[in-house]
């Protein structure tokens, strides 16, 4: 987008050479105060989303695979439902992912469409 702000700057300021210094300013400041705000908000929501593929990768990256009997760090690891967590945690991670992949779409979308 900022390629496109730019190509905005340079034929504004190149069609002024030829006018009269005033004429057209509040639209040249305006299209240029356009795409700035569409840059911006595109920014936001994908500096939100990457808060929330962050938020959704810590829920089960923080979280031990298998933990201690009893809690203690001298008892052995527990195994016992090794089945039921290695599960759980493949569920959580391939839901995780589904999630982050469209949040990465939206994103991508957010930044590249305009340039179109």
């Amino acid at each position: 987008m900022s390629h496109k702000i730019n190509e905005v700057l340079k034929i504004r300021l190149e069609s002024a050479r030829y006018r009269p210094l005033l004429t057209g300013v509040w639209e040249y400041i305006k299209d240029v105060l356009e795409h700035v705000h569409g840059l911006e908000n595109r920014l936001q929501r994908s500096k939100d989303n990457v808060e929330q593929i962050q938020k959704l990768m810590s829920s089960w990256s923080k979280t031990p695979l298998f933990e201690r009997m009893e809690g203690k760090h001298t008892t052995l690891l527990n195994l016992s439902d090794r089945d039921d967590r290695l599960r759980k945690r493949y569920d959580d991670i391939s839901l995780a992912g589904m999630k982050v992949h469209n949040l990465m779409e939206v994103v991508e979308f957010a930044c590249f469409c305009h340039f179109q």
